[in-house]
């Protein structure tokens, strides 16, 4: 309740509820604690948003702004396969099978403790997973891929080849 009245969101009070409950699960079993006192209290009710999506013309409007430019195969592939930022910033020239119209999810970037960006496999079994690619992305991709090869000319020494579809103008990995 406290934290509640310090206008701590309800997700995280219900998380620390969560934390001490298990910590005196454990005191208990080890007979330092009598009881669990935090079983006698129900955690804050989370609210669920329900989320917005943007509609198909919206898309479409969207999508027609960035053509051409930079970004453009990286929204192409956000819109039309539900990609993760992290799964698309992490994609790899060799995980697309432009032939096949498919996409190896295999890893995801993400901010490390230090605030750089790091490497993962994706956390689940489902998350590594095999994903259709439209004609329109596969378009787009084989657009940016020519703008790329042509970033990694201007580079020259500084470009850092990671094999990176979605990399900045050196070939490291777009901070997210």
């Amino acid at each position: 309740a406290d934290r509640l009245e310090a206008k701590a969101a309800p997700a995280s009070v219900h998380q620390l509820h969560a934390v001490l409950h298990r910590a005196l699960e454990d005191a208990t079993r080890w007979r330092h604690v009598a009881r669990n006192v935090a079983s006698l209290v129900k955690p804050p009710r989370i609210a669920r948003t329900e989320m917005r999506v943007l509609s198909a013309e919206q898309v479409r409007a969207f999508l027609g702004s960035v053509a051409g430019s930079r970004h453009e195969a990286l929204y192409a592939l956000a819109f039309t396969t539900g990609m993760r930022q992290g799964e698309l910033l992490a994609l790899k020239w060799s995980d697309l099978d432009l032939d096949g119209r498919s996409a190896s999810i295999r890893a995801t970037l993400y901010r490390g403790k230090g605030g750089g960006y790091d490497f993962a496999q994706p956390k689940t079994s489902r998350s590594r997973r095999q994903v259709a690619l439209t004609q329109a992305a596969i378009a787009a991709l084989r657009r940016h891929r020519v703008r790329q090869n042509g970033e990694r000319l201007l580079a020259r020494d500084r470009w850092t080849d990671l094999d990176l579809v979605f990399a900045n103008d050196e070939g490291r990995p777009m901070r997210g």
